[in-house]
């Protein structure tokens, strides 16, 4: 197994200021995708406010997480 850390800084730079517990989170310019590393739970709270304030408010989220073992937080 192997164990890396996504803090590519420099992808970000220009993008709203960072979310605490959701590193190098990030906003494919010109598009409605965004990118980030594993994020705690307050962070994903925080991602989703965001990406809220964003969006139409009809608008769905999609969340894809490509971890090799995803966790699933509920209330």
């Amino acid at each position: 197994m192997i164990l890396k850390n996504d803090q590519w800084r420099s992808m970000a730079e220009g993008q709203e200021p960072t979310i605490r517990g959701a590193i190098n989170f990030r906003r494919v310019p010109n598009s409605s995708l965004y990118g980030l590393s594993q994020p705690t739970q307050d962070g994903i709270e925080r991602v989703l406010e965001s990406v809220r304030r964003d969006m139409p408010d009809d608008a769905k989220i999609v969340w894809i997480n490509l971890r090799e073992e995803p966790l699933l937080y509920i209330k």
